[in-house]
């Protein structure tokens, strides 16, 4: 769950915010709506951490993982091939199996009653218990799944990612978050750049996702269809 406590936000003159509390609970889907200049992007930052505001405004729980896809690209990619930088979105749970492995081959050479065997054996349990239910042999087809639904084919995996253009770039951002599955998307215009193959197939890919979701967009018949909350 994360909550929004009191939120007041205000630029000059303008008040953006004031006094907003709101909550958002596993599973539910949400669309913000409102006409342009009201906050709505600001709103996702925030939640997102992504814009910093005073301690205790934004709370959840630490299971409560928040992946957030911008309007406007704001990170700087790497010079990765395509395939390289979505398999990125597993960074930390490939890291995890490479430290499962390592600890397994330390194992192997100690003996009973070495010191080291206790720490050992309790970093075993603990990544064991960070990778349950992750399946390391099905990134690649997922990896796949999630960028040819959204518009990539298979000539491009290989291709560096300086060779796509903006709306390109978004469509990869979008798909290091979905691969991510965290318990709540917060997704700014997710449809600007995609056509319509690639945003029927984000639709169906949405009303299936198991997490929250919080979506701003300009297709109120996007949001009709993915969302049930409106905000």
């Amino acid at each position: 769950m994360l909550s929004i406590n009191s939120l007041s936000l205000q630029y000059g003159s303008k008040h953006i915010f004031r006094d907003v509390s709101a909550q958002v609970h596993s599973g539910e889907r949400i669309g913000l709506v409102g006409v342009n200049g009201t906050g709505k992007s600001t709103l996702l930052k925030i939640m997102s951490g992504a814009q910093e505001t005073d301690p205790g405004i934004v709370s959840r729980a630490s299971w409560f993982t928040v992946a957030y896809l911008p309007q406007e690209i704001t990170i700087e990619l790497g010079a990765r091939c395509l395939y390289d930088e979505a398999e990125s979105a597993f960074d930390a749970v490939l890291s995890h199996q490479r430290e499962l492995e390592e600890i397994g081959r330390e194992l192997a050479g100690l003996q009973q009653g070495d010191p080291a065997l206790d720490d050992l054996l309790v970093r075993q349990g603990e990544l064991q218990h960070l990778l349950e239910g992750q399946d390391v042999f099905r990134m690649r087809p997922e990896i796949e799944k999630i960028l040819f639904g959204l518009g990539f084919c298979a000539a491009d995996l290989d291709r560096p990612v300086s060779d796509f253009s903006g709306g390109w770039i978004m469509r990869l951002l979008l798909a290091k978050l979905l691969l991510q599955k965290p318990a709540l998307l917060l997704l700014d215009e997710p449809t600007n750049h995609l056509d319509l193959d690639s945003l029927t197939w984000l639709e169906d890919f949405l009303r299936g996702y198991q997490g929250a979701m919080i979506i701003i967009s300009h297709d109120r018949s996007f949001l009709d269809r993915v969302t049930g909350i409106t905000w």
